[in-house]
């Protein structure tokens, strides 16, 4: 169950990070309707908490660890979160930018 969360989570990555009107709590229930179809009976309020559960985990085994950690979804977690981490920044540098533009003042 956890790898098809991590899974779908990737194949919504654009919308959690360019929500473009959607609500949140909207992807997380077709999340929630994608797992359904693949068997897995989980909701949205359950995905979400299930992931960011994941994250605090990843974090932790990032910041606390000396060595590269071993767990089961740490190298899938790495792949989204460390590209999550660095996309949100050229987005908040790309609205930083619009807004000082004379236009917008």
């Amino acid at each position: 169950m956890t790898l098809c969360l991590i899974d779908e989570y990737r194949n919504h990555l654009q919308d959690f990070l360019y929500p473009q009107g959607t609500m949140i709590r909207d992807i997380w229930e077709r999340i929630s309707l994608n797992m359904h179809a693949k068997g897995y009976k989980i909701s949205a309020g359950v995905c979400d908490q299930k992931w960011r559960q994941l994250k605090k985990t990843f974090k932790y085994n990032q910041t606390e660890r000396k060595i590269k950690p071993k767990w089961i979804y740490y190298e899938a977690l790495e792949d989204i979160l460390n590209n999550d981490e660095i996309t949100k920044r050229i987005s908040w540098k790309q609205r930083s930018t619009i807004k000082q533009h004379p236009q917008f003042s």
